[in-house]
């Protein structure tokens, strides 16, 4: 539809990576800056044998072929691999709780989200794993998340994120300021409110260059736009954007 339209998408969240468009800037993690390092620390630290817990739809399958390859080609072992509806009950989660049990990982890769991932959490800690040596190993758990499951149900899991809220720079320290003037002191920074507001930043400066909403013009400007984000220097890729 944005091809068709001839518009231009800006995408904020972390995503699979195997796409590309003229179209659409993306400003989210691909799988080679937060998988790679996730896989080798897994084996590293826990062990061999993990269990791949998944949404079903397009993400968690892609990120779960690319972690599969990267596992099995240092030695590690996928015992399971399972997926649970977007929407997916707390009855349906007990099932795949009692199948992790059952398996016995040394790590759970879950790229699981929304309330079906605040189940999973919660029953993890209700069935007893030592989480800090069998911990579910996440992409997509946020710090929001977190603080609606529950820290204590999470403490010893791992997550691999392009930002946290915690990051000590002057630029982050702002926007988390920034955030709670705006929404409260209750409202929390994560990976998905930084990148939407990097995007904001990122879109002005390359509408000022381009003196235009013209696709082609405007697409082009923002290439050449560098950005000192919340999370670091941020800048788009000359060849796949």
């Amino acid at each position: 539809i944005v091809e068709r339209y001839n518009g231009l998408l800006w995408y904020p969240s972390i995503y699979e990576g195997f796409e590309y468009s003229e179209n659409v800037l993306y400003t989210g993690a691909t799988l080679n800056q937060n998988t790679f390092a996730l896989a080798d620390f897994i084996l590293q630290r826990y062990g061999p044998r993990v269990f791949m817990a998944g949404s079903d739809y397009i993400y968690p399958h892609e990120s779960n072929r690319v972690m599969r390859d990267l596992l099995e080609c240092k030695g590690g072992t996928i015992v399971e691999e399972q997926y649970v509806p977007l929407d997916a009950d707390e009855r349906r989660m007990r099932r795949l709780m009692a199948d992790i049990e059952k398996a016995a990982p040394n790590a759970v890769f879950s790229t699981v989200i929304g309330r079906s991932a605040q189940f999973l959490y919660r029953l993890y800690a209700e069935a007893g794993i030592d989480r800090t040596r069998r911990p579910i190993a996440s992409l997509t758990l946020a710090e929001g998340e977190i603080r609606v499951i529950g820290a204590e149900h999470c403490t010893g899991h791992v997550l691999a994120a392009p930002y946290l809220a915690s990051v000590d720079s002057g630029e982050n320290q702002r926007f988390v300021g920034e955030l709670a003037r705006r929404f409260g002191d209750r409202t929390t920074a994560t990976m998905w409110s930084q990148t939407a507001y990097t995007q904001v930043h990122m879109f002005a400066r390359a509408l000022e260059k381009a003196g235009t909403l013209d696709t082609f013009r405007l697409g082009q400007a923002a290439l050449a736009v560098d950005y000192a984000s919340p999370e670091g220097r941020m800048m788009f890729d000359q060849e796949n954007r």
